[in-house]
């Protein structure tokens, strides 16, 4: 919009001096616009945006440019090591790991199942023997009585054999 003739839009470039050796009719009105510091600051503030622009453009074509040819370059290193023979024994070599990494994981699990009965059971086991030992004392203590009570009775009436025998030796005359 600034510097153009407004009568015939012509652009800023075309100076008061063309205009003037042109043979113009008199009505004619020409606009020329001031340059001052602003207007240069403008335009070159706008060159140097337009720069960085294309610049960042370039940079940005530059990247993907360089993005393609690394993700080139990583599939075909990937291609190249599927059909390395190393790689494939490798791969063989872990899935074998793998599957002994299983089976130790289900003999585990298996172990640890069967220790867990087995501590079950020794805990059964050791429950019934307290039982048992309880019971077995309450069988010593039962039969220990009746051994005292029996001994008891016993003396008792072997006291009762000699007091009797005593009495009757007593009693009866002594023989020549």
């Amino acid at each position: 919009m600034y510097g153009l003739l407004v009568s015939y839009g012509v652009p800023d470039f075309i100076t008061p001096a063309i205009v003037a050796s042109l043979s113009l009719p008199a009505d004619t009105v020409i606009t020329v616009p001031a340059r001052d510091l602003f207007d240069f600051i403008f335009g070159v503030s706008a060159a140097l945006l337009a720069i960085l622009l294309i610049l960042l453009i370039t940079l940005l074509v530059s990247v993907v440019t360089q993005l393609r040819a690394g993700a080139r370059a990583m599939q075909e290193v990937r291609a190249s090591l599927s059909q390395d023979e190393a790689v494939k024994s490798l791969r063989k070599t872990l899935a074998y790991a793998e599957g002994i990494a299983e089976q130790l994981h289900g003999e585990t699990a298996r172990l640890s199942g069967a220790i867990g009965g087995l501590s079950d059971r020794v805990e059964q086991l050791s429950s019934r023997t307290e039982e048992r030992i309880e019971d077995l004392n309450a069988l010593v203590a039962v039969v220990q009585e009746e051994i005292e009570e029996a001994f008891v009775d016993t003396a008792s009436r072997a006291r009762g054999v000699r007091a009797g025998l005593d009495h009757l030796s007593e009693k009866r005359p002594k023989r020549p």
